[in-house]
């Protein structure tokens, strides 16, 4: 049989107790929020700080620009500043892959060099091209949906977070 209670038979604890389980679950939904929201903000940090040293880095400059200028003269770059360029790119699909920076944040900010600095051939002289399994499948999931949203676009920037 169903009990009844009303508001009257309740003693000054039970209200105590309803209270209490409404208070806690309001800072609850509000630490969840702001941690939700501090998390965004330390992502959006990082990735502020990854495209500055993207700019300001010796050497990507001159790299970014042949990239740009699809300058044939990039293979004559020395190898190590090229590879140091590309391991920027794989540290960024590493990112990537782990959520911590959205697809389409790495697209916004870095897509054009990423697909640039895939399909350069230039880029590649005298360093073994990342294939299919190798060591740098992360890179080529990264480049693949680089191409992926250049050509099909992104459904709705609005919902796009960091």
């Amino acid at each position: 049989m169903a009990r009844h209670i009303s508001f009257e038979s309740m003693t000054i604890t039970d209200i105590s107790t309803v209270l209490a389980i409404i208070s806690g679950s309001f800072a609850l939904i509000k630490g969840v929020l702001e941690y939700s929201r501090q998390a965004a903000q330390k992502r959006a940090e990082h990735l502020i700080r990854l495209r500055r040293d993207f700019y300001e880095q010796k050497g990507f400059d001159e790299i970014r620009e042949m990239l740009a200028q699809d300058d044939p003269a990039l293979a004559k770059v020395d190898v190590q500043k090229r590879l140091h360029f590309l391991s920027f790119i794989d540290e960024l699909a590493l990112l990537v892959k782990s959520g911590l920076v959205s697809k389409e944040i790495a697209y916004y900010m870095f897509g054009f060099f990423v697909i640039k600095s895939v399909e350069n051939k230039a880029m590649w002289a005298g360093i073994i091209k990342p294939e299919r399994g190798d060591d740098w499948e992360i890179f080529n999931q990264l480049y693949n949906q680089m191409s992926a949203i250049r050509k099909n676009g992104v459904e709705d920037w609005q919902r796009v977070k960091f």
